[in-house]
């Protein structure tokens, strides 16, 4: 997944934020940690409110 994430990255630029679900029970810990790596945001969606 990391990998991945790093070509995305290197292909088109690493992303300013990532929205997700709200809590972190949504989150892979190995994205957690990439995305505080990459000094990414992020944004929860509202509890119950779809995007």
């Amino acid at each position: 997944m990391r990998e991945a994430l790093q070509q995305a990255c290197a292909a088109y630029g690493c992303p300013e934020h990532i929205r997700s679900d709200n809590g972190l029970e949504y989150i892979a810990e190995t994205i957690r940690e990439w995305i505080t790596e990459e000094k990414i945001q992020t944004l929860y969606i509202e509890p119950g409110c779809p995007w």
